[in-house]
């Protein structure tokens, strides 16, 4: 199972800021035009989006799953612990929901998307990022990626249309270790990527809706597994999207 310090360290170091940095550019164009009043970040998912594209700071929240009761004091932004089947957030709370190192941890994936479902808004936003199972270097690398359960695209696609989600686009990228290479060169070769080998590319990133409720709905349970001893303090940070 992945750890929280693990993600922590991988994406300090040059190989992580690097595809952290191509994960930002993937999300940007599919981000509401404005800012968002309502955010919800599920796994780990600090750097990955600006706060300029909020309103208001979103909600960080780690998956118990993640070991990261002993890095709570350590957490930055509004953060809380989660059960990812019980998220402790009233029915319809946001509009834009962002996953990452979350779903893919999961044996059963597609009750944490019901979750995930319930707590979004009606004609509310998913993008979430996984692991391809047809790529390789991410898969077999010593990256937090390499880490979760094995899903297929369509499989992962399948679990979402079934709680509720319209799957919206899905696309592939990373089709090379991105460090390796000059931004620039990365860029052109990630668009080669897509044009001629769409299909494998290390990770999966995939864009839906929600029109219809989860099929079986999860009582919203109000009690976090933990937050900071003091008021929530929200730290300004310089991201790059």
């Amino acid at each position: 199972m992945l750890d929280i310090h693990h993600c922590h360290e991988f994406y300090h170091n040059q190989i992580g800021m690097a595809l952290q940095n191509g994960i930002r550019h993937e999300i940007l164009p599919h981000l509401p035009a404005t800012p968002i009043k309502n955010g919800l970040i599920l796994g780990y998912g600090e750097g990955f989006i600006n706060d300029k594209h909020f309103d208001s700071p979103p909600i960080y929240a780690y998956s118990d799953l993640m070991g990261a009761k002993n890095n709570s004091k350590n957490t930055e932004n509004y953060s809380c612990l989660v059960k990812p089947y019980q998220l402790p957030f009233a029915n319809e709370q946001f509009e834009f929901i962002f996953s990452i190192h979350f779903f893919d941890q999961l044996e059963a994936m597609g009750d944490a998307m019901g979750e995930a479902n319930r707590v979004a808004m009606q004609g509310g936003i998913l993008i979430t990022i996984f692991n391809n199972t047809q790529g390789v270097w991410v898969r077999h690398g010593n990256n937090p990626f390499a880490d979760n359960f094995v899903y297929s695209n369509q499989s992962f696609c399948k679990n979402l249309q079934e709680n509720g989600w319209q799957v919206q686009e899905l696309t592939q990228f990373g089709f090379s270790p991105l460090h390796l290479y000059p931004e620039r060169l990365g860029r052109a070769l990630e668009k080669l990527g897509k044009k001629y080998m769409p299909l494998l590319g290390g990770l999966s990133m995939v864009v839906a809706r929600k029109v219809n409720l989860a099929p079986k709905r999860i009582k919203a349970q109000y009690n976090l597994l933990w937050e900071p001893q003091n008021e929530l303090s929200h730290a300004t940070r310089n991201h790059n999207t």
